[in-house]
């Protein structure tokens, strides 16, 4: 009897152990799968794995649409009629070379209206049209796009100061002035707000006096319209990406 109870308590033991590992391997089947268990159930890991892709890769595609929606908002333009900003008009470029709207036609043209003897702001916002030009001819034809210097004070602006002013920021910027009245009509005609304390009656270059103007870049399209404008809260890169979407837009770059 001893030895009956002896080999049915191995028997238990050996029955157990073997019943652990079956449930064992029934787990392990149920997340890895058996290939060698004809009765297999899927696994649900793969599953899992891919419901985890489609959710990453759903947000990533929200992200990126939403970012586009975002540079195109910043980049869209609503314009309602025409504007008024522009018009024909013939200065004296820095050579002495009498220039007018016509010699620019088919360009672009980057405007920006001051006076050579500008202590700060005049200096600061031609560097920056010198850096929006050196990067654009980088990418595009040079000849697309033509910045111009038009002088606020024809009364020291002189051809010559005109000429050494330019050379200062960009070879290719081209510097006009013209008498009282032409610079004058100019800036009406781009709305530039300019006033000076310049003592009328006194005829001498060298007064010391100041000339206060708007700050603003303007960009003209090739027929000499008005396409946008430029503050001083707009620094090079703004004003590259903007260039290249108004090029874009009207498909003279792709």
């Amino acid at each position: 009897n001893n030895i009956n109870h002896k080999n049915n308590a191995l028997l238990f033991v050996s029955n157990y152990k073997r019943s652990r590992q079956i449930v064992a391997q029934f787990k392990r089947t149920l997340v890895i799968g058996d290939p060698n268990n004809p009765y297999k159930r899927r696994s649900w890991a793969p599953w899992f794995g891919l419901l985890l892709m489609i959710v990453l890769c759903g947000g990533l595609l929200i992200v990126f649409w939403g970012k586009k929606k975002e540079r195109h908002r910043r980049y869209s333009i609503k314009t309602v009629g025409k504007s008024k900003i522009g018009g024909p008009w013939v200065l004296v470029d820095h050579t002495g070379t009498v220039k007018s709207t016509s010699d620019f036609a088919g360009k672009y043209l980057l405007i920006y209206f001051g006076f050579t003897y500008c202590p700060d702001v005049c200096p600061v916002e031609l560097r920056k049209m010198a850096e929006v030009i050196s990067s654009l001819d980088k990418e595009i034809d040079p000849k697309l796009v033509q910045p111009l210097f038009i002088s606020l004070d024809p009364w020291r602006d002189s051809v010559q100061n005109i000429a050494t002013y330019v050379k200062e920021f960009h070879p290719r910027l081209i510097g006009l002035t013209g008498t009282p009245q032409q610079c004058e009509q100019i800036a009406k005609m781009y709305r530039v707000y300019t006033t000076t304390n310049r003592d009328p009656n006194r005829e001498s270059i060298d007064d010391n006096y100041v000339v206060d103007h708007s700050i603003w870049m303007y960009m003209m399209d090739k027929e000499g319209k008005f396409v946008d404008i430029f503050g001083v809260d707009k620094d090079a890169d703004d004003i590259v990406e903007r260039v290249k979407t108004h090029l874009i837009m009207r498909k003279d770059i792709k």
